[in-house]
């Protein structure tokens, strides 16, 4: 059986990822699932022990502080890793996937491309101005403040893409459509070639 297409979203909290992920599903030529970081993790963490989760990063500290506790957690890590596994899955059935995600450390993104580096996946990059992200975040009001500002500096810092979109000043739509034209437009299919190049980026860097 071959493997199903992989289009991930990558970008930071509120960049309208899930958006474009619903709209792109509607306009595609083929049956695609739609796979969201935030349900997945809903669903890991009501079958975690709560009384194995790990505790709540302090307030109190600076970003940088932060992301270096979570980097150190293993139960962080394995989740995260689970993720990238579990697309893995839906894909090797056949599955074609739509995948939002926030790949903010490097850990993250060693784990997808390590993981993912061999499937047919289209990476997509989901950009969006600082001052919208904190608007949309504000207005949403179902999101820890200050979350976008966290992703914004991070979740592009590291990666390269095979597609990209602004949703600054395109709709979610206007998104989607572009995503399928390029996506059609490359009769060869992209083969996972960011992450490839990604992945040769990294091991260059490393030695």
């Amino acid at each position: 059986m071959d493997k199903g297409r992989i289009i991930m979203l990558n970008g930071a909290s509120s960049s309208g990822k899930s958006t474009i992920a619903n709209s792109l599903q509607e306009i595609m030529d083929e049956p695609y699932l739609t796979i969201g970081l935030d349900k997945f993790f809903q669903l890991y963490n009501d079958a975690f022990p709560k009384r194995f989760n790990p505790p709540p990063i302090p307030r109190d500290i600076s970003l940088d502080e932060g992301y270096t506790l979570r980097d150190n957690c293993s139960i962080r890590n394995r989740s995260s890793s689970t993720f990238h596994h579990f697309l893995a899955a839906f894909s090797l059935a056949g599955n074609n996937v739509i995948a939002d995600t926030v790949i903010d450390t490097e850990i993250v993104l060693k784990q997808c491309i390590n993981i993912l580096g061999e499937f047919p996946i289209v990476f997509v990059g989901v950009h969006c101005s600082l001052e919208e992200l904190e608007r949309r975040e504000q207005e949403r009001g179902n999101r820890k403040q200050g979350l976008a500002k966290r992703h914004y500096d991070r979740v592009h810092a590291r990666t390269i893409y095979d597609i990209e979109v602004d949703t600054s000043n395109s709709s979610p739509k206007e998104c989607a459509q572009k995503i399928k034209e390029d996506i059609l437009a490359n009769h060869e299919g992209y083969s996972s070639k960011a992450l490839k190049q990604l992945r040769k980026k990294i091991v260059s860097t490393n030695n």
